[in-house]
């Protein structure tokens, strides 16, 4: 089904992503803690950032990494539960906005503190989409089944 220039753009796309992450310093985090560190209005905030945002941070780091194994190694069952993995993201966003906004509320002066760290909060919840349709490429790729909007019973 797959030639050896399907397979050699497939590895190709893998190093690109990889060395991408590396350069970004996606893989270990310090990415955000560094736009924590170069804002001095979120620089305080940065523990609660750690302590709201820590969760969805991990999670969408992993959901990340498994979608490009999942991809490269062609794991469908690993892709497939990327999808519910994504919902569970979903939540824990919606969990730390609220938080934030309580936060907001108890400390005014650190609204546009708060509100910065809410975005950033919010790219964490974007990553795990784009490990959402990475997996779904690789379902494609590995299966030929398009699992693209077909909501929970394709998870």
């Amino acid at each position: 089904m797959f030639t050896n220039s399907n397979l050699t753009i497939r590895f190709l796309i893998g190093a690109v992503v990889a060395a991408l992450l590396f350069l970004l310093g996606i893989g270990g985090g310090t990415g955000f803690v560094a736009v924590l560190y170069l804002n001095n209005e979120i620089t305080s905030l940065s523990s609660d950032f750690a302590a709201l945002s820590g969760p969805a941070r991990d999670h969408a780091m992993q959901m990340f990494k498994d979608s490009v194994d999942a991809y490269m190694r062609e794991d469908v069952e690993l892709a497939r539960g990327l999808k519910a993995r994504d919902r569970a993201l979903d939540e824990l966003n919606g969990d730390a906005s609220r938080r934030f906004i309580e936060r907001m509320a108890q400390d005014p002066e650190q609204l546009r503190g708060y509100l910065n760290l809410m975005f950033i909060a919010r790219h964490l919840e974007r990553v795990g989409d784009h490990a959402t349709n990475i997996a779904e490429d690789a379902v494609y790729a590995a299966a030929a089944e398009d699992i693209r909007h077909q909501g929970p019973q394709a998870a």
